[in-house]
């Protein structure tokens, strides 16, 4: 995306000191990733390219007065490598506002046992990113939600709202406090370590949803109909 809009707009990349304008942007729309070159082998195919298309809310903002100088949607198409088993099975963490450092934790251990770990921002629970939650829910073979907030009615509830809205079935792990009364502690990290909010549950947790889910291996008849 950025590429992109270099390209068409002649933008430069420059430190956040020396640039004239900002440039934010939304995910609006993706297009499922499709098949674009895979390799035959016995009695099935490993896809070795898949192709993806975004459609994003840009916006330039200047830098001097904030005000917005550009406002436009833009669509680009590209294409990646799929991961490889040994590249590790893909987790998306969304930890929301002071859960950050505790994702940012969770990621290393996962990064380190060979996970493939991607960390979003929520920013805010209402209105949900749907654009970009729905990019990385359909991407990801598991999602984990992480809200320093009771699980009922929560940050992760409205994601799994928006999953049965947009039927993604994207397995999700919610990590919070549970829905009863907690206790004074000497600090919050004593709580925390009570009711399971530490790295070594939460890793234990994502892990514990690929224990019976196997890595989807195609056939030839499924790649054609995907295509």
């Amino acid at each position: 995306m950025r590429e992109a809009l270099e390209g068409r707009l002649g933008l430069r990349v420059a430190g956040e000191a020396n640039a004239d304008a900002i440039v934010r942007g939304r995910v609006v729309r993706y297009e499922p990733d499709l098949p674009a070159a895979f390799q035959a082998g016995q009695g099935q195919v490993n896809v070795t390219k898949r192709k993806v298309q975004l459609t994003v809310d840009v916006e330039i903002v200047d830098q001097r007065d904030g005000h917005s100088v550009w406002k436009h949607q833009v669509t680009v198409n590209g294409n990646y490598q799929p991961p490889q088993e040994a590249e590790g099975r893909k987790i998306a963490l969304f930890p929301l506002g002071n859960m950050m450092a505790l994702g940012r934790k969770v990621a290393v251990q996962l990064l380190a046992e060979g996970f493939d770990v991607a960390i979003i921002n929520p920013r805010f629970t209402k209105p949900l990113d749907v654009g970009t939650t729905e990019f990385f829910a359909r991407a990801a073979e598991v999602v984990v939600t992480l809200e320093d907030h009771v699980l009922m009615g929560g940050y992760g509830s409205a994601v799994l709202e928006l999953f049965n809205e947009k039927r993604i079935t994207t397995p999700v792990v919610q990590i919070g406090w549970p829905d009863q009364f907690i206790e004074h502690g000497t600090n919050v990290e004593d709580l925390r370590r009570k009711y399971g909010l530490t790295v070594e549950n939460l890793v234990t947790k994502v892990k514990a949803q690929f224990a019976d889910a196997p890595l989807e291996l195609l056939t030839v008849p499924e790649l054609q109909s995907r295509a």
